[in-house]
């Protein structure tokens, strides 16, 4: 049975194991507000490496996650959360979106090499006869997806909240 959270704070509560989970930032880094997802991993390795204190496993992945695909299999996860930016025509007021695996085909991610559904897919093919993880994505709303580096004070806001989230739950 698929599990559905509020907010970011009660999906890490309901982590079991996090030595079984991953973290993956997702985004590309020339698109402003779409690099959200690669921000918030890369400021968690920056002060704790691909692996936190608690085990859970990071992985800035940008616009490549199929580079990294046999190493986050590799890993055997209970728990695969991807950190990415949502449509800027997404309709809802909340600033951050948590959504199951079933729920995602009704967003707009940023741009991805591969869509986030047809990844999903892959995992679950890979890992037939293994544990069947559990898939979140932690869609952040963003405002700006043009040409540039820079995110946008309301986006950089959100996701300094959601990196001091996951520091307290370590």
């Amino acid at each position: 049975m698929e599990k559905t959270y509020i907010d970011f704070e009660s999906l890490l509560k309901c982590i079991i194991k996090p030595e079984k989970t991953v973290f993956i930032g997702l985004g590309n880094i020339m698109k402003n507000d779409d690099k959200v997802g690669v921000y918030i991993i890369e400021n968690l390795i920056q002060e704790y490496g691909t692996v936190l204190p608690n085990k859970v496993r990071l992985y800035n992945v940008g616009t490549s996650l199929e580079n990294y695909l046999n190493k986050i299999i590799a890993s055997s996860p209970n728990t695969i959360i991807f950190f990415d930016a949502i449509g800027t025509k997404v309709e809802t007021d909340k600033k951050v979106i948590i959504l199951s695996e079933s729920n995602i085909q009704n967003y707009t991610f940023s741009t991805h090499n591969i869509s986030l559904p047809t990844i999903i897919e892959y995992f679950e093919l890979q890992m037939a006869g293994y544990v069947k993880p559990e898939i979140y994505i932690v869609g952040i709303k963003v405002n700006d997806i043009s040409y540039g580096e820079t995110l946008s004070c309301e986006v950089k806001k959100t996701a300094d909240i959601l990196i001091k989230q996951i520091k307290d739950w370590i």
